[in-house]
């Protein structure tokens, strides 16, 4: 009833008008009857009823949301004030934007930098995989630190105490580009390989279709599953494109679903446009390199080329989970490669499951540091607006003794400074 009231208002207020006009009219023609005078019936029929404008008023506040009026009243005398004083509304709002401005940019670059996580289900239990000491012998892709062998891989997958899931990726070129064609129209597009608990293990939805299973990537099965993006750009979201089939270098997959709008892949600016199973063909050997003596990577133990990630189970800390997962990095670290004499296995760290892995210790300070001066660039703007508002105040000091001399109260003028705030 009283936010009814309080939109029709002008209505309201003609009711309660008439009604009113109605008691002193009937007031004054008793007075009348009892003998006296229009005029002093009338003057004595108001003095009965007192002011009707107070009436209004009393009767409106009970009825209705009158402290939103009130806002409402204020923020309109504020925009007038302001207008009033442009150069001073200027001044105040090239402060605010140079100060929030540039907090806004620096926070968004710390943010995806520093605390952007990876667009997967509990991603605060996801870890990238790194290890410093790579054994002497092995070969890998130009980044020791994130590399690991097949082996190791499949040793470090059985043992689920320490990791409930390890998740294995690889690009299929140094550039992650792949020759592909659909139909008869060939492109290039960013392809990686991956282990079948890939989607299921991050925790990565469909938005048509299915992920990968363990079995596609037991059988190495000829299937693949696109990004959304790649699903817009190259089939405009068909609903057909299921069951399509795409050749990567010649060899025929078959389109089984498609990924949810937020996942593009898990390295940074790094859009995958579609995924599939690992796979034993030459054509389709990790990284894009040819099969030497026939043998991929999944013959190469002396190969470090796989990239990892692992999900640590409810209830586990990291500590706890590096211990379990070192152990069992220290068993296979030397398959297939013949190490010298007291050459001690790999020290293995985990890095957070975030979209920049690793950029912490790199880029870390110096974000922090600046993201503290563009706080104090805020803090000084805001310094300056107080000082610039008190200073306005000092000169409307005749204008609030006139408002309070007409019965504003100190709440009153509070709120309407801090309806200009």
């Amino acid at each position: 009833m009283n936010l009814f009231r309080f939109f029709s208002r002008r209505r309201h207020d003609a009711d309660l008008t008439s009604e009113i006009a109605a008691h002193m009219e009937a007031e004054r023609a008793e007075n009348i009857a009892c003998g006296m005078s229009p005029e002093e019936a009338d003057r004595r029929a108001r003095i009965k009823f007192g002011s009707a404008r107070r009436v209004r008023e009393d009767l409106w506040q009970q009825n209705s949301f009158a402290w939103v009026e009130g806002i409402l009243r204020d923020l309109k005398y504020a925009i007038r004030c302001l207008a009033h004083a442009p150069g001073f509304a200027v001044t105040v709002i090239l402060i605010m934007a140079l100060g929030i401005g540039a907090n806004t940019a620096v926070f968004s670059v710390m943010n995806a930098v520093l605390l952007k996580s990876l667009p997967v289900s509990d991603p605060g239990r996801v870890v990238y995989l790194t290890i410093d000491g790579q054994p002497d012998g092995a070969n890998n892709t130009g980044d020791s630190a994130t590399s690991f062998s097949y082996p190791v891989y499949q040793a470090l997958r059985i043992d689920d105490r320490a990791l409930s899931q390890v998740i294995a990726y690889v690009p299929l070129s140094f550039d992650g580009k792949a020759a592909v064609r659909i139909g008869a129209n060939p492109e290039v597009a960013q392809v990686d390989m991956v282990g079948g608990n890939f989607f299921s293990g991050l925790g990565v939805r469909m938005a048509r279709g299915r992920g990968f299973i363990n079995d596609d990537e037991t059988h190495h099965a000829p299937v693949a599953v696109i990004s959304y993006k790649y699903w817009t750009r190259r089939f405009s979201r068909s609903p057909d494109v299921l069951g399509t089939t795409l050749y990567v270098k010649g060899v025929p997959l078959t389109i089984v679903g498609i990924a949810a709008q937020s996942f593009e892949g898990t390295e940074p600016g790094n859009s995958v446009d579609f995924w599939i199973p690992l796979q034993s063909r030459a054509e389709l050997n990790a990284w894009g390199t040819p099969a030497i003596d026939g043998k991929t990577y999944l013959a190469r133990p002396e190969w470090w080329c796989l990239r990892l990630l692992g999900r640590l189970p409810p209830g586990v800390t990291q500590r706890q989970a590096l211990a379990q997962t070192q152990a069992v990095l220290d068993r296979v670290a030397f398959l297939g490669i013949h190490p010298y004499i007291g050459q001690k296995p790999p020290i293995l760290s985990f890095a957070p499951g975030k979209a920049f892995p690793g950029y912490e210790e790199q880029y870390g300070m110096p974000l922090k540091m600046m993201m503290a001066m563009v706080g104090l660039v805020l803090l000084i703007a805001l310094a300056n607006i107080v000082m610039l508002l008190v200073a306005r105040s000092v000169n409307r000091q005749r204008e609030f003794s006139v408002r309070l001399s007409l019965g504003a109260g100190r709440a009153q003028l509070f709120r309407q400074l801090l309806a200009e705030g």
